[in-house]
């Protein structure tokens, strides 16, 4: 892994050069502390494969230490994203090859009517609401929604802007939140997106095979995402999702809603809230069969514009007892996120 972010930063030298253009470097670090009531044995606050936020319970921990490169397509690009902590080892814990590398892509601006975008490597995925990166959330943890579709992807992506509104996404990808393959299909992706002044909604989708070693049974999944801005201290935001996946015996299914507030009690003080359902009757996704309903208050504090201070309580519940064997589980969480 060490020969290949080398290997990519000498390209982004390389093509920096050639183009004239500068290399933005970013990062933050995002610490937290997770008070959990039930005092977890495995010190774990969520089910195994959640848990990208706030993993560790009753102590203090780095979510998240990360790095971004960004050289923007004139007409060539790359983006290398590096981060490490408890956030990394949930996200990785299916391919943990994968290391710190959280993006790694080389991008290619084609002049076609406003511009065609071409990326290809490793990258953010373009379904849900919520980012992997929590300062970019309402909400410091993230919703079961986020928690159980990707939040990245590898192959092939295409953007286009068709005017000041609207524009589109097409994909072709290993799977679902998979840098390698697991058989011998294809995941095709796409988004229509459509933004103006306060607001936004996007459809996207991903239909391709995701089971290990079988090409011929498919998931369909789709996903609605709304954001508004009300006189400029309020955000309102809904997602909704729906999945089918075939099955050899029996098909599976899995759908969610989530509704986010964030309003505005300051200039530097803001306190934003989450409610959502999650109904896997199958165990297809979650690992259980099992209705997921949380609600979560954030309050948000930024003294500075680099340094995000935010104080959360969360409450999950499920049908089942899929918290270290109870039904519910409650957080109480303190984070700080510094960035430069």
């Amino acid at each position: 892994m060490q020969s290949h972010r080398g290997v990519l930063l000498v390209l982004a030298s390389l093509v920096a050069q050639a183009s004239d253009a500068p290399i933005q470097v970013r990062g933050f670090v995002d610490g937290d502390y997770a008070f959990d009531g039930s005092r977890p044995p495995d010190r774990a606050a969520f089910q195994p494969g959640a848990g990208t936020t706030a993993h560790a319970a009753n102590q203090f921990a780095l979510n998240l230490a990360a790095i971004d490169l960004l050289l923007d397509p004139k007409p060539a690009g790359l983006r290398l994203t590096l981060a490490w902590g408890t956030g990394v080892d949930v996200l990785h814990a299916a391919e943990p090859f994968l290391g710190p590398v959280v993006q790694a892509y080389a991008s290619a601006r084609i002049p076609v009517g406003r511009g065609l975008t071409v990326d290809a490597g490793i990258f953010s995925s373009h379904v849900g609401f919520e980012s992997f990166f929590s300062r970019d959330n309402l909400n410091y943890t993230r919703s079961w929604m986020a928690e159980l579709s990707p939040y990245y992807q590898a192959g092939l992506r295409a953007s286009y802007s068709f005017d000041e509104h609207w524009s589109a996404q097409l994909h072709l990808l290993n799977g679902w939140q998979r840098a390698s393959e697991n058989n011998r299909g294809k995941t095709v992706g796409a988004q229509i997106a459509w933004a103006g002044s306060g607001a936004s909604v996007s459809f996207n989708s991903l239909v391709g095979p995701e089971l290990p070693g079988d090409d011929s049974h498919f998931r369909f999944f789709g996903d609605l995402v709304a954001r508004l801005e009300i006189l400029q201290w309020l955000t309102l935001a809904a997602t909704a999702d729906a999945a089918l996946e075939q099955r050899p015996a029996r098909d599976a299914h899995w759908v969610a809603a989530a509704a986010y507030a964030r309003a505005a009690l300051s200039k530097i003080v803001w306190l934003a809230v989450r409610i959502e359902e999650f109904r896997d009757p199958d165990g297809a996704i979650s690992g259980i069969a099992q209705t997921l309903r949380e609600g979560t208050a954030t309050l948000e504090i930024r003294p500075v514009e680099a340094l995000i201070l935010k104080l959360e309580a969360r409450h999950d519940g499920s049908s089942a007892p899929a918290f270290h064997g109870s039904t519910s589980e409650t957080l109480l969480i303190g984070s700080a996120v510094a960035a430069f």
